[in-house]
């Protein structure tokens, strides 16, 4: 979001009362805070379907490894796989599936290192690169 973008919802929210205080302020840039560098580098529609593709490899890994998170997995996929829906535009549906496809891929390789690579710094970077992403994602929903 821009600057003048979080001017613009501030000044909107002075207007509705939301923001009388500074308190209101402050709370309301602290919840806006941690999205407002990726949404100015992408569409929340993009984030989306690279979440959706994020979710869907912890799924197929989690079934590989009989893991129980499947359950909350397959449930947070179909929670991004809705909002990708919600807020894609209508030409925009091939090119999000496509980079759900490419992300569900990079994600993918990112476990299987993080598995199965014998190389335990290498495993442990993959480890921890796929944990931040999916965390990137969890803090979109409410119920995380």
């Amino acid at each position: 979001m821009s600057r003048s973008g979080l001017l613009c919802l501030l000044d909107r929210s002075r207007a509705a009362g939301i923001t009388s205080s500074m308190g209101g302020i402050k709370t309301l840039a602290m919840v806006l805070a941690p999205f407002a560098a990726q949404a100015q580098a992408q569409p929340l529609s993009e984030a989306f379907a690279s979440c959706a593709g994020r979710y869907s490899a912890e799924l197929e890994h989690a079934w590989l490894l009989n893991d129980d998170r499947s359950v909350e997995f397959e449930h947070r996929l179909h929670q991004f796989a809705d909002l990708v829906k919600a807020t894609a535009l209508q030409g925009d549906l091939r090119n999000l599936l496509n980079l759900r496809i490419e992300t569900k891929l990079a994600h993918a390789g990112l476990l299987t290192q993080a598995t199965f690579a014998t190389d335990t710094e290498l495993s442990d970077w993959a480890e921890a690169r796929a944990a931040s992403a999916i965390n990137f994602c969890a803090d979109f929903l409410l119920d995380s």
